[in-house]
This record gives C-alpha cells, sequence and structure tokens, in this order.
C-alpha cells in the first residue's frame, strides 16, 4: 500500500517542483529559507518619506543619483548581509504556466515564499519555500559542509531526506535574485532619511532598463506594462526591502505581479539544526549508501 502511495505522489512532487520554479526567471540562483529558530534581532527598518539629501551616502553602484551597476550594489548587499546573522523573507504574487503532464500545462495563479535565517558568515542556514498553488514545502537546513533537503505536502513528507552540497553564500543571502531586479529597473535616488542613527536611502524606478522583457519576472512572460518598483538600501549596503508591481502578457492575457524582498531581522539571530536533519545526516554516516546524495534543488537554490 505505501509503495502504490509513494509511486502516485511522485508525478505531482515532479508538478510541483516545476511550479515552484516556475516563478522569477533570474531569481533561480537564489533560494534557501527557514523554519529556524532565531532569537530576537533588531527588526528591519525601512525608510519612510525621504528627507535628508541624496549625498548623505554613498552606495556601489551608485554615481551622480543613478544605480549604473547593479552588480556592484548588489555584491555590496551580499558581504554586508553575509557580516550579520538575519532573515528574510521573499514573496511573489504572479500567474505562472505549470506542466500537468507529459505534453499539457495550464496557467495557474501562484503565491511562492522563499524565507531564510541565517548565522553570520549565511552559516548554518535554514531555508523554506512554498507554493499555494500545489500546498507543497521545500525546507533544507545547512551549514559549511553539507545541506539536507526534503519535500512535504501538509504535513506528510513526499520526498525523504536527502543530503547534498551545501547552498553557496550568494544564494543564502539572495544576491543573484536581487541583481536582477536591480538590473530589470532604471532606479536613481529618490532620497534618504536616518532612522535610529541608520541611514537608509530609497531607489525609485518606473521604466524598465531591458531591451528585451521576455522571460523577464516569469517564464513565458513579455510585453510588461504598468512597471514600478522601490529598494531600500541601509548606509552598509544591505537592501533592506525591494518592491516590484507590474503587469505582463503570458499565453495572450494580461496578469498582475507584485514582489516583495525584505529583510525582517538583523543581528543576534541563532539557527538550530533540525531533528529530521540531524537523523538523516545520522543515517547518511551509518551506512556506506548515504541517503538521497544528488539533491534536486529547489527554486532559487543558489547557484
Amino acid at each position: 500500500m505505501r509503495t502504490r502511495q509513494v509511486q502516485r505522489a511522485l508525478p505531482v512532487i515532479a508538478v510541483a517542483l516545476l511550479l515552484l520554479t516556475a516563478g522569477c526567471s533570474f531569481g533561480g540562483g537564489d533560494s534557501t529559507p527557514t523554519n529556524g529558530t532565531a532569537t530576537d534581532g533588531d527588526t528591519a527598518t525601512t525608510a519612510g518619506p525621504a528627507t535628508t539629501t541624496t549625498e548623505a551616502v554613498s552606495l556601489a553602484g551608485v554615481e551622480d543619483g543613478r544605480v549604473v551597476d547593479a552588480a556592484a550594489l548588489a555584491d555590496a548587499h551580499r558581504q554586508a548581509l553575509a557580516a550579520s546573522s538575519f532573515e528574510t523573507r521573499r514573496v511573489q504574487n504572479a500567474s505562472v504556466v505549470v506542466s500537468t503532464g507529459p505534453n499539457t500545462s495550464q496557467v495557474t495563479r501562484t503565491t511562492n515564499l522563499v524565507q531564510v535565517v541565517a548565522e553570520e558568515g549565511a552559516r548554518p542556514y535554514r531555508f523554506r519555500q512554498s507554493d499555494s498553488a500545489v500546498g507543497f514545502e521545500l525546507q533544507a537546513w545547512g551549514n559549511d559542509s553539507t545541506r539536507v533537503f526534503r519535500a512535504l505536502q501538509g504535513q506528510e513528507v513526499v520526498r525523504a531526506p536527502s543530503v547534498g552540497e551545501p547552498d553557496p553564500v550568494t544564494g543564502v543571502v539572495s544576491r543573484n535574485t536581487v541583481a536582477g531586479y536591480l538590473r530589470a529597473g532604471n532606479f536613481t535616488v529618490a532620497g534618504s532619511e536616518t532612522v535610529n542613527g541608520t541611514t537608509f536611502v530609497t531607489l525609485e524606478a518606473d521604466e524598465l532598463a531591458v531591451e528585451n522583457d521576455s522571460d523577464l519576472f516569469v517564464a513565458g512572460s513579455s510585453n510588461y506594462r504598468n512597471y514600478s518598483s522601490t529598494v531600500v538600501v541601509d548606509e552598509d549596503g544591505v537592501v533592506r526591502a525591494l518592491d516590484v508591481s507590474a503587469t505582463y502578457e503570458l499565453r495572450g492575457e494580461r496578469h498582475d505581479l507584485s514582489v516583495s524582498f525584505e529583510v525582517l531581522r538583523l543581528g543576534t539571530v541563532t539557527v538550530e539544526q533540525p531533528e529530521w536533519a540531524r537523523r538523516a545526516l545520522a543515517a547518511a554516516t551509518e551506512t556506506d549508501d548515504p541517503v538521497g546524495t544528488g539533491t534536486p534543488a529547489p527554486t532559487g537554490t543558489p547557484a
């Protein structure tokens, strides 16, 4: 009976993994979140209305009030965020094309959540990714030497824990995802504000900065309109908050997109190894055949 249940679940898992990877096309290099236990850290503070001059803070990749090097700004985010412990969350609401069989697919509205908790140096870390359309959740725990991954549907484990290589720091801190969003728009400095001793710079974009918008934010999408984005960066270079909204065409119909990324906590965050990961690692060391090596990477699992 159990074997038949597992066999029936395998196609469902495949569809779920496709759905979880069907969203942000440039974000495929970054995911890896949480369900981690963390102590109280500093609550992330985003800037309110800009009230001070734009000359207050110098940011990597920003010159003459414009973002001229998105990669440099994303690298600064990576370095500064990895220097602290943190919790981040990214939420994307979009319609995506999902495979429903060998030769069939459909457009489905989804809310895709990626959450990460990590200690200083992005090690150890916990990752959680879920998608509202299928009810699946992908979880991972990792450190300097390994990563343990599993998939659930509801409370049932539908992919047994597997052990593999740890995700790179760039993925844990969402460096590639941040860079992709920054490259997409014509960002300029809207202002800056100091809150509780920390200065925040607000960047805004109202036009795309790409020549070809095919597959830009959603696989198979094109003809983006009504694009706008706001990014808040602190004086150390951490992207504290990022929001994107737009409409796009997918299979002949228009759909709405909204994306939000935020640093929920920064500093004094700790991560505990979950019991399921501990058991999987113990099993892998007790046998000549490690448990499920060669883990398939979940959606943006860091590239």
